[in-house]
């Protein structure tokens, strides 16, 4: 399951940096080619739903570590910028606006919950940012 969660990430991640090369025109070679690639990701790692929220973001930062160890992408380190939405709609909704407009991420990660992931959504295709809502964490 580590792996294919390394793939998803490494997949999700390509599509969002040539899309957002496409928008700025991309193919340019300069410092932003080597700047690492921010991702923001929203969870609720505080409240009722902290199990999930937890879970998630220890997967996605056991596939970003992998990733990074393997090179990155294209050269490229990935950063995760994670904001805890405490389990309510309104918080998940102000996170990712925060992480787009504040952080400058390239991608939104999250959330498991389909309540708030229906509160992120707008935000992220209002501001033309590349979203997936990640699937609930299974338990062994």
């Amino acid at each position: 399951m580590r792996r294919m969660s390394a793939k998803f990430l490494v997949c999700m991640l390509a599509v969002a940096i040539g899309c957002k090369q496409e928008q700025q025109g991309g193919g340019n070679v300069g410092a932003a080619d080597t700047a690492a690639i921010k991702v923001g990701e929203v969870g609720s790692m505080t409240g009722t739903e902290a199990t999930f929220g937890t879970s998630s973001h220890n997967g996605i930062q056991l596939a970003t570590n992998e990733v990074n160890a393997a090179g990155g992408i294209k050269g490229r380190q990935i950063v995760v910028i994670a904001l805890d939405d405490q389990g309510k709609p309104e918080e998940a909704a102000t996170a990712a606006t925060r992480l787009i407009s504040s952080e400058h991420v390239i991608a939104l990660l999250g959330e498991v919950a389909s309540t708030r992931s229906l509160f992120m959504a707008p935000k992220a295709r209002q501001r033309r940012c590349r979203w997936s809502r990640l699937p609930r964490p299974t338990r062994r």
